[in-house]
């Protein structure tokens, strides 16, 4: 295992090594390129629980993004207090730390800024619902029987799903695609994205493991969910490799916009059922209360947001729950610092694997409070009729426009080159059509990939599959109902 240095894995190092910068610039230029970016832009229009909400009170993806930056800022800025006021011997990468203590923040405020960024329409059951669409084994068999990558009915078998790299749909996820953005998406060469620094693709990455060969490993958090797509394994290997981090080791700094992101939306979630009438405020409190009678609280913080709780207020300045979220927030933030700072050289050294807010521990009654708003927001707010409504109208959205869309998966490998290179096809007027439908920059990425994978039929369906789910993810949930409607003629404009 390399001996990881934190001044190694902030570094200003590019892909495209054209553009030079100093440390701090590098990563506001990072933070800059991400936010004037039309993916960035979208999220504006993309859910965070409710979908088509017309209530603008009410979070989208962006304003979550925000609010996950501002407290992944503020749990940046508790870590270096936390170095400061320590009676130990601070080490170099405590000193570094300290050092370019802007630089790190910009990170995580960036880091936290894209972290919602690769999300599909419909948010996480968007996500469940693509990963449905290609884990249909018949489905996939009869569209690359037609593409000519298997012969006639035969079953689609493990090699076959292995070549395609077929994990890359059925465990489809926003976090790939964030990377995958970054990376390749929005660059008009197509090969270099954003063009981040190293630095900053390895502090979005975060789920370490991925690529061909992904496995699950129900021991090692890194790996709870697909972290990179097959089509991005050489641009992460790199990373990886350029900021002496080991393979599947996480960033540092990835922590920190993990921990900001439970922090955001543990509350924000019930914020938005209230603001949305969809719960009352008091449940939740009865409902802490009451999962609460038994425990014996010894945190004189938690007895005061339990107080809150039961309606024993000190600010009258603003509302109940604000307060009870404000206080909370700041235990949450604290608590994550500490177990930062209480494992920061295993951390540093790409050993540790396990979120800031472990769950898992129920000795402490800091989680035991965020246990308990997750448990509530599944039960009044995720279940709730109209909540889940929204949620099969996206499925049905999303699974209508991916059969729109499957003549072009159809295509030989052949008949669809002769449609990126503007030449007669022997394809249906629908595919034709349908291929004209497709935005100019995902094409670019194919285009680029395929240039460098002539002659692979299966890397070509693979890359043909990403043009799709490009196209679709990027979409706000608005614009993925409106071109439902007008591919499957519900409305005609």
């Amino acid at each position: 295992m390399a001996n990881c240095s934190l001044s190694k894995m902030i570094s200003v190092e590019k892909v495209d090594t054209r553009s030079k910068y100093d440390r701090f610039d590098a990563f506001l230029s990072d933070k800059g390129r991400l936010i004037y970016s039309a993916p960035f832009r979208r999220m504006q229009q993309k859910a965070q629980v409710f979908s088509l909400e017309s209530n603008s009170a009410v979070r989208s993806r962006l304003s979550h993004s925000l609010e996950v930056a501002h407290i992944g800022s503020y749990i940046s800025h508790a870590i270096a207090k936390e170095i400061r006021s320590t009676n130990y011997h601070i080490n170099e990468n405590m000193e570094f730390w300290l050092e370019h203590e802007l630089s790190i923040n910009t990170i995580v405020e960036t880091t936290c800024l894209m972290h919602d960024v690769g999300n599909p329409p419909f948010g996480h059951f968007g996500e469940s619902t693509i990963s449905e669409w290609f884990k249909n084994n018949d489905r996939i068999a009869l569209i690359l029987s037609k593409a000519g990558i298997i012969e006639g009915n035969k079953n689609l078998c493990e090699c076959t799903k292995k070549d395609i790299s077929l994990n890359d749909f059925t465990m489809f996820d926003g976090n790939p695609q964030a990377i995958r953005i970054a990376t390749k998406l929005q660059g008009e060469d197509g090969l270099t994205g954003l063009n981040f620094t190293y630095t900053q693709i390895a502090a979005s990455l975060k789920y370490t493991y991925g690529g061909k060969g992904f496995v699950k490993d129900k021991t090692n958090h890194l790996s709870s969910k697909l972290g990179y797509f097959s089509t991005e394994e050489d641009i992460v290997n790199n990373t990886w490799e350029a900021l002496d981090i080991p393979i599947n080791g996480r960033h540092p700094l990835t922590f920190i916009m993990e921990a900001a992101d439970d922090i955001s939306y543990c509350t924000s979630d019930i914020d938005d059922g209230i603001e949305n009438e969809v719960v009352l405020e008091e449940k939740l409190f009865k409902f802490i209360i009451s999962e609460t009678s038994n425990e014996t609280i010894i945190d004189d913080d938690i007895a005061e947001i339990l107080k809150i709780c039961k309606g024993e207020r000190k600010n009258n300045k603003i509302s109940t729950f604000t307060e009870f979220k404000t206080k909370l927030s700041k235990k949450l933030v604290a608590h994550a610092a500490k177990e930062f700072f209480s494992h920061f050289d295993e951390i540093m050294q790409c050993k540790y694997n396990q979120p800031l807010l472990n769950e898992k521990d129920k000795t402490n009654q800091t989680l035991l409070i965020l246990r308990l708003l997750k448990k509530f927001t599944r039960e009044n707010i995720f279940n709730h009729r109209d909540v889940e409504m929204i949620e099969l109208s996206g499925h049905s959205i999303i699974t209508g426009i991916l059969n729109c869309y499957q003549p072009l998966l159809e295509l030989t490998g052949d008949n669809f080159n002769a449609l990126v290179c503007n030449k007669e096809a022997d394809v249906s007027k629908v595919a034709s059509r349908l291929y004209r439908t497709l935005p100019e920059k995902c094409l670019k990425s194919y285009r680029a990939q395929i240039e460098k994978n002539t002659g692979n039929k299966h890397i070509e369906w693979n890359l043909r599959s990403h043009l799709i789910i490009d196209y679709i993810s990027g979409m706000t949930d608005q614009y993925a109902l409106e071109l439902y409607q007008s591919l499957t003629g519900i409305k005609v404009k």
